[in-house]
């Protein structure tokens, strides 16, 4: 079973040249690293948590209606890594630059936020599970009606 990889790394990536590659801290809005900030949280939380099927978690979920941000976000957090087949690389929560994984998701996150099916879709295409992408697409929309929440 796929899990979270939570890292502690925080060099500048570089390149075999040994040039430094470009970060994408700047693009990051304050409102991007307060929401990347409670990803990480709830990345950490998930890993010391019990293993959930991703369809029982969507159906916990769906039963409540009400449930609140950490609620999905915990979701995405127990789903992702099925969805994907590999663990994914969410830092330590602190000031380091975003992970691929990370951008990726707050790239999701952004896609629900706007409505943007099409973006949205083509995402989760890329990058998941076919029998996995109903329940991912259903806890990242949860969590993006939420995130005002926060």
């Amino acid at each position: 079973m796929a899990a979270l990889a939570v890292v502690t790394d925080t060099q500048t990536p570089v390149s075999a040249d040994g040039v430094a590659r470009a970060s994408l801290d700047a693009v990051l809005t304050s409102d991007d690293w307060r929401l990347l900030a409670m990803l990480r949280e709830r990345a950490v939380m998930a890993r010391v948590s019990p293993r959930v099927e991703p369809f029982h978690f969507c159906a916990l979920i769906e039963a409540n209606p009400a449930a609140a941000v950490e609620g999905f976000a915990d979701a995405v957090m127990h789903v992702l890594p099925q969805a994907m087949g590999r663990p994914v690389l969410f830092r330590r929560p602190g000031p380091q630059g975003p992970s691929f994984d990370e951008i990726w998701v707050l790239g999701v996150l952004d896609a629900c936020v706007r409505g943007d099916e099409t973006s949205l879709r083509f995402a989760l295409n890329a990058r998941c599970s076919l029998a996995l992408r109903r329940p991912l697409a259903f806890v990242f929309k949860g969590l993006a009606a939420r995130l005002d929440q926060a």
